[in-house]
């Protein structure tokens, strides 16, 4: 079996990249079946009873109907 030199450049740059991919694409989809419980925070707002949720990736906890800065509550 011969193979030409660039095959086998390609083969040995495209495998490891393909296995990278697959890998990445497996954490992509795996994560986002994580429980609400691990994605978000549920807030509850003190001054007007709204109740929201907020993503882990922002920071935010400001309730967004009156903006007042809320604790998030701790959901068993």
């Amino acid at each position: 079996m011969n193979l030409s030199l660039s095959l086998l450049i390609m083969l040995l740059l495209s495998l490891p990249l393909m296995g990278i991919g697959l890998l990445a694409l497996y954490e992509r989809l795996r994560s986002s079946y994580r429980p609400l419980k691990e994605r978000e925070h549920v807030h509850f707002c003190s001054r007007c009873e709204h109740v929201y949720s907020v993503s882990n990736r922002r920071p935010m906890n400001k309730c967004p109907r009156c903006k007042q800065l809320n604790k998030a509550i701790i959901l068993n």
